[in-house]
């Protein structure tokens, strides 16, 4: 069944709205917002990605999270497709036997994964640049505000507790930028005021190298204020 959607600029109702937009016969793409922007800056810096395979890409999330790609969806309205079912468990497992991930992978150990994306969009080419030297590289010029790093935390962020204290440690991994320290504790200094406490990197079994930045109890309670309250389905990150 075909679904319409309405312009924001009042044009009319369209089921392909981002070629209406595309073709600029009768209006343009509508702006995204400050704080939309700001979100995929987040997401982006954690394991989310940008889809550049057409004339103008698409920014994308596949998570097992649907609390929170409901919230992402109204948040950006028009400018996404909506959420749907990109996996279910058995697929997962399925896929996981026949690409050797996971040769034991059971069903029960599973959960659906749900995917949210945004329409073409001729504005996401800045967020495509990331990718211009073949691998994902962040930006010199990333302003590390609260909805940027809220949104990078829940995305590659965990928030572990120590029996011995109690006080929990927030651990962010950032594989790509582990020969970037240097750019990622300024990001924390510039708009944060803390400092990375220490890094660790380590190899995995299947020989990748895994780097986190690890804070420290102090510096996690200065991460959290300045992040604010929780985010939908993210709860249990925070303390």
């Amino acid at each position: 069944m075909s679904h319409k959607v309405s312009c924001p600029k009042g044009c009319g109702e369209y089921e392909h709205i981002g070629q209406h937009w595309s073709k600029g016969e009768v209006c343009s793409e509508p702006l995204l917002s400050q704080n939309q922007k700001e979100i995929i800056t987040g997401c982006l810096m954690g394991d989310r990605y940008v889809d550049y395979t057409d004339k103008n890409p698409s920014f994308g999330i596949i998570v097992c999270n649907e609390e929170y790609l409901e919230y992402l969806d109204e948040i950006f309205g028009v400018f996404t497709t909506g959420v749907r079912v990109e996996n279910t468990a058995q697929e997962s497992v399925e896929k996981a036997h026949k690409y050797n991930f996971r040769p034991n992978a059971k069903v029960e150990n599973y959960s659906e994964q749900y995917i949210l994306s945004t329409r073409n969009l001729e504005q996401i080419k800045e967020f495509a640049d990331w990718y211009s030297s073949g691998n994902k590289v962040f930006p010199e010029n990333i302003k590390l505000t609260p909805i940027v790093l809220k949104h990078w935390y829940v995305c590659d962020g965990s928030y572990q507790i120590k029996e011995e204290s109690k006080r929990g440690n927030i651990i962010i991994s950032m594989n790509n930028e582990r020969e970037f320290k240097d750019k990622i504790e300024s990001y924390f200094e510039k708009y944060v005021g803390v400092s990375v406490d220490r890094w660790r990197e380590y190899k995995t079994d299947k020989g990748r190298i895994d780097c986190s930045a690890v804070f420290h109890a102090d510096t996690t309670e200065q991460l959290l204020e300045y992040m604010g309250s929780p985010l939908p389905g993210f709860k249990y990150k925070w303390p």
